[in-house]
C-alpha cells in the first residue's frame, strides 16, 4: 500500500503481518465493524427517550457527548476544558507550560521505517517486535492496547515522584496536565502531553523528564503566546482526530480511535469531574466550568449516589473505586447560602422513565417498553464492612448493617470462583443460593460437575 503525507511517500511492506499493510493497521473488515457498532448505537440513542415528570420526552441522542457519535458537542466541551485548565493553572502560579512526547519501546512496534531517496519511506517488519498472529482470527495481537497501557503506566509512575508532592505542599496542586494519543503509521500510539508547573520548578522538572523515561522522549519549553501559545499547540494534535466533525463521518484517524477504544483527550484531576459537570450543566447557572470547579474544590457540592450491589469486593474492601457509584442527585451551595438541589436526569429516578421506540414503527409518542423502578439511593459516605465469621458483604448505612445481595451471574470469573470457594464452608448460606452459584461455575467451566435443578437444594444438608 502507498500513502502520502506532508510531502513524503510511505510504502507498507510487511511480510509477517499482511494485515498491517494498511494505514494505522486497520483492515476494511475492522472499519466495517466500527460502522456497524456506531450505527447500532445511533439507532438506539435516536429511538430511546426519557420521560420527565410525565411531561416531556428527550432523545438520548440529543444529550450524547460521544466523540464518535456527536463530535461537534464533544469538541466544544473539550475546547472549554483546555481553556479552563490553562486559566486555572495560571491563576494558582502554574504559569510555565512544558510539552512532552512519549513513545512506546521498540518491541511494541510491529513495523519500522527505512528512509530511501526522494522522500520515500518503506515500512517493514520490526525484528524486535514481540507480537504474533492469531491463527484463529488471523489478526495481530492487540499491540495498540499494549503500547497505550505501557505509556499510561509509565506516566502514572512518573506522577508519584517526590517533586510533585513538594509542589502540592507549596501550591495546593500536583502536576496539572493535558494529554492526547496519536497513531503512528502502523497504528502504534504515542502521546503528547502539555504539563503546567510553577516557573521555579522548570529546570528540575525538565531534568526529571529527560532522566526518568527510558523510551524516546521529546521535551519543548518555548511557546509563542502570540499565535495561541500552549492551547494552540495541544489543540493542533487533538484536532487531527476531528476532521469528521462537519460531515459526521469517520476518517482513518477516527476509525483508529473507535476500533481501539482510545480516549481522545484526558487531563489531570484539576477541574470538576466531567461525570458531575455533564449532569449539572443542563441548568444555566451551572454551565460555567471554571466557577463550578472552584465551588467543587471548596466543598460546595453534596452528591447522592447509587451503590453497585452486584460487584464482589475483597475482604478489606480496599478495591472500591468511582465506577462502583452512579450519581443520582447533586446539591450545590450558592454564594447566598441557598442550597439548590435537583435529581439527575437520565439516572432512572422516580421522576424519570426510559422508553424505547421500534425504529420501523411510525408513532408520534414513544412506545413504552420498560419503566425502570427507582433504586434506593444512599449517601456517598456509606461504609463497606467485613463482618467477623461471615462470608457475606455488608454496608454500614446510617449506623445499621445492611446485607448486600450477591448475584453470581453478574460476577467475573475470578470473583465468582473465589466466592464459590468461600460459601462452600458457610453452613448458614442459603442452599438455593449456593446451588445457583455452583451451577454458574459449572456453566462457565470453572468447576467440573453437572448442572442441577435448584429444587435439589431446597432440602438442608443432613435433613
Amino acid at each position: 500500500m502507498k500513502y502520502k503525507k506532508d510531502g513524503m511517500t510511505y510504502y507498507f511492506n510487511s511480510k509477517k503481518f499482511p494485515e498491517l499493510n494498511n494505514i494505522f493497521g486497520l483492515t476494511k473488515k475492522q472499519k466495517q465493524s466500527v460502522d456497524e457498532n456506531l450505527n447500532s448505537q445511533r439507532n438506539y440513542l435516536k429511538n430511546t427517550f426519557v420521560n420527565i415528570n410525565d411531561e416531556s420526552y428527550i432523545s438520548l441522542l440529543d444529550i450524547n457527548f460521544s466523540a464518535n457519535i456527536k463530535p461537534k458537542q464533544y469538541y466544544g466541551e473539550m475546547f472549554n476544558r483546555v481553556d479552563c485548565i490553562k486559566r486555572f493553572a495560571n491563576d494558582i502560579g502554574y504559569d510555565t507550560p512544558v510539552f512532552i512526547t512519549l513513545t512506546p519501546p521498540s518491541h511494541l512496534k510491529p513495523l519500522k521505517q527505512i528512509r530511501l531517496k526522494n522522500n520515500v519511506v518503506k515500512l517493514v517488519d520490526n525484528p524486535k517486535f514481540v507480537g504474533f498472529l492469531d491463527d484463529e482470527t488471523g489478526e495481530v495481537f492487540d499491540y495498540v492496547s499494549m503500547a497505550r497501557d505501557f505509556i499510561s503506566s509509565m506516566w502514572t509512575k512518573f506522577l508519584r515522584q517526590y517533586l510533585f508532592r513538594e509542589m502540592k505542599a507549596k501550591y495546593g496542586e500536583r502536576l496539572i496536565y493535558m494529554r492526547t494519543y496519536e497513531p503512528m503509521l502502523d497504528g502504534t500510539p504515542h502521546v503528547h502531553i502539555v504539563a503546567f508547573i510553577p516557573n521555579e520548578y522548570k529546570e528540575r522538572f525538565v531534568k526529571l523528564v529527560k532522566n526518568y523515561f527510558s523510551t524516546r522522549t521529546d521535551v519543548k519549553i518555548d511557546f509563542d503566546e502570540g499565535v495561541g501559545g500552549v492551547v494552540a499547540y495541544i489543540l493542533k494534535y487533538i484536532l487531527k482526530s476531528f476532521s469528521n466533525s462537519e460531515s459526521n463521518e469517520l476518517d482513518d484517524v477516527g476509525y483508529w480511535y473507535a476500533f481501539n477504544k482510545i480516549r481522545r483527550f484526558t487531563t489531570s484531576r484539576t477541574l470538576i469531574p466531567m461525570a458531575i459537570y455533564r449532569k449539572i450543566k443542563q441548568h444555566e447557572e451551572y454551565r460555567n466550568l471554571m466557577e463550578m470547579t472552584k465551588k467543587y474544590k471548596m466543598g460546595h457540592f453534596e452528591i447522592t449516589v447509587q451503590y453497585d450491589s452486584y460487584k464482589l469486593y475483597s475482604k478489606d474492601f480496599n478495591d472500591i473505586n468511582s465506577i462502583d457509584y452512579q450519581i443520582a442527585s447533586v446539591a450545590v451551595w450558592c454564594d447566598n447560602g441557598i442550597e439548590s438541589h435537583f435529581k439527575i436526569l437520565y439516572e432512572k429516578s422516580e421522576n424519570v422513565s426510559l422508553y424505547v421506540v421500534n425504529p420501523d414503527e411510525k408513532v408520534s409518542i414513544p412506545k413504552e417498553i420498560v419503566i425502570h423502578k427507582p433504586k434506593e439511593t444512599i449517601k456517598q459516605k456509606i461504609i463497606p464492612v467485613a463482618v467477623e465469621n461471615s462470608f457475606h458483604k455488608y454496608l454500614l448505612i446510617d449506623g445499621k448493617l445492611s446485607r448486600v445481595v450477591i448475584v453470581p451471574s453478574k460476577m467475573k470469573n475470578f470473583q465468582l470462583y473465589q466466592y464459590y470457594l468461600k460459601i462452600q464452608n458457610d453452613f448458614d448460606v442459603d442452599l438455593v443460593h449456593f446451588g445457583l452459584t455452583q451451577n454458574e461455575c459449572i456453566k462457565r467451566g470453572l468447576i467440573d460437575g453437572k448442572i442441577q435443578s435448584l429444587n435439589d437444594f431446597n432440602t438442608k444438608i443432613g435433613a
